[in-house]
C-alpha cells in the first residue's frame, strides 16, 4: 500500500476530503460522481441487512449486489483515474499479450511499474473508505499477463461488495466486461480473480435505468469542521486504521464504511422489479431486525433532535420533524436516500425506546425527496 496523506489537523485521509463533502442538508456529495452521494454507515448494518433480506426472501441476491456495485465503481474509477486509464490504453502489453510489436524491455518494465502503481493507488482508496486490507497478488512477481486482475483482501467489509469493486476497477482500465470469483485463503482472507465475462444484459439495463439525477433542498445542519480539510468533527473523531483498511466508531466500537448510495438504491429497485412489491416490506423488516439487534442495550430514550446530526453525518438526509407521543413516533426527513433503511431504523428505535417487541408503521416518500414516517407501538 502506498503512503496515504492525512490532514495535519484532524488526521483524516485527504483522499476522503478530496472526493466527499458533508453538506448542511444531510447529503454527502461525491465530487467525481455527477449527482452522486455517499453514506457513512455501520458495516454490520449493511451486511446484516442483506443477509436478513436473503433469509426472508429465501434466495441469493449476490449477483444483483455485485452487478450494481461493479458498475458504480467503474464509473468512479473512470472519473478519478481518467488520466491513468487513458495512458494505460496506449501502453504495450508485452510478449504474451501483444498490443504492439515493439516489446522493448525498457518500455515493458516502465509499463509494468506504472500499472503496478495505478493498481496500488486504486486499492489504497479502498483502505481509506474502510473496505479492508487489500494487497497485490503474487502474479506481479511471477510474470502473469494480467497481474492487475488478482488481489488479496483481508477483513473485507463485505466480500461480495469488495469483489464487485475489483471487477469495476479492472473494467475501467481494460474497457471490457469482467466478472470475479473469490476463494478463501485463511481466516476472513480471500484471493480475488477477475476475468472477462459478459454481463447479464437485462439486469445491467434495469440497474442503469434506475439511476437518476436528483435536486436537493438546502439545509440547516451545522457541523463543527476541521479548519484545514473541512471534514466534520463527527467524522474525524473516528479511528482510521489504514494498514487494516478499517474505520471504527470510538463510541460504539462498530466498524464504519463509506459507500455510494446509488448502487444500494439500484439493488433494491431491481429486487422490487424482479420479485414484486413485497420487497420494500421485507427490506424494512430486515432493517428493523438488524438495527434492533445492533442497538440493543444502548439508551435510546433521548431527545429526538440528537438524531439530526447522527442522520446527517451518515448522509441519510436532514431531520426536520421528530415528535414522540405516548404510543407513536412521527419523523420527516428531507433529502432522504434508501428510505426503507430509515423506516426500519425508526421502527427499531421506537421499539427500543418504548420497550415493546413489535410495532406498525406508515411511510411516504414525496417526489421532492421528503420521507415521512409514522411508527405505532
Amino acid at each position: 500500500m502506498q503512503n496515504i496523506d492525512v490532514c495535519e489537523t484532524c488526521g483524516v485521509p485527504l483522499y476522503l476530503s478530496g472526493v466527499a463533502r458533508w453538506e448542511s442538508n444531510g447529503v454527502i456529495s461525491c465530487a467525481l460522481l455527477p449527482g452522486g452521494r455517499g453514506i457513512f454507515y455501520e458495516c454490520e448494518a449493511i451486511n446484516g441487512l442483506f443477509q436478513s433480506l436473503e433469509g426472508l426472501l429465501g434466495l441469493s441476491i449476490e449477483h444483483i449486489l455485485m452487478e450494481s456495485v461493479r458498475r458504480d465503481v467503474r464509473e468512479f474509477m473512470e472519473n478519478f483515474l481518467s488520466a491513468q486509464i487513458s495512458e494505460a490504453l496506449t501502453l504495450p502489453i508485452g510478449e504474451k499479450g501483444k498490443r504492439s510489436e515493439l516489446g522493448d524491455q525498457a518500455k515493458l518494465t516502465e509499463m509494468r511499474e506504472k500499472q503496478k502503481a495505478w493498481n496500488i493507488q486504486a486499492i489504497t482508496m479502498g483502505s481509506v473508505f474502510g473496505y479492508g486490507d487489500a494487497r497485490l497478488g503474487e502474479e506481479w512477481e511471477t510474470g502473469d499477463r494480467h497481474p492487475w486482475r488478482y488481489q488479496i483482501i483481508r477483513d473485507p467489509y463485505s466480500i461480495f461488495f469488495y469483489a464487485a469493486a475489483a471487477i469495476g476497477t479492472v473494467e475501467a482500465f481494460e474497457k471490457r466486461d469482467m466478472w470475479a470469483r473469490y476463494e478463501s485463503i485463511g481466516e476472513n482472507a480471500y484471493k480475488i480473480t477477475v476475468f472477462p465475462q459478459s454481463h447479464y444484459a437485462g439486469l445491467a439495463k434495469r440497474l442503469q435505468a434506475g439511476k437518476v439525477e436528483k435536486t436537493f433542498k438546502s439545509g440547516d445542519i451545522s457541523y463543527e469542521r476541521c479548519p484545514r480539510c473541512g471534514i466534520p468533527s463527527e467524522i474525524s473523531r473516528h479511528d482510521w486504521n489504514l494498514a487494516q483498511g478499517t474505520i471504527t466508531d470510538p463510541d460504539s466500537g462498530r466498524r464504519m464504511v463509506f459507500i455510494p448510495t446509488a448502487c444500494v438504491e439500484a439493488i433494491l429497485a431491481d429486487l422490487e422489479a424482479e420479485l414484486g412489491e413485497e420487497v420494500p416490506r421485507v427490506l424494512i423488516e430486515a432493517q428493523r431486525r438488524t438495527m434492533k439487534s445492533l442497538l440493543a442495550g444502548e439508551n435510546w430514550s433521548r431527545s429526538g433532535w440528537v438524531f439530526k446530526p447522527w442522520i446527517g453525518s451518515r448522509g441519510m438526509g436532514n431531520l426536520v420533524h421528530f415528535k414522540a407521543a405516548e404510543k407513536s413516533l412521527s419523523v420527516r426527513i428531507e433529502n432522504s436516500c434508501v428510505p426503507a433503511l430509515m423506516v426500519g431504523f425508526c421502527q427499531a428505535l421506537a421499539e427500543l425506546a418504548f420497550g415493546v417487541e413489535s410495532s406498525g408503521y406508515q411511510w411516504n416518500l414525496s417526489e421532492d425527496g421528503d420521507l415521512s414516517i409514522h411508527i405505532l407501538v
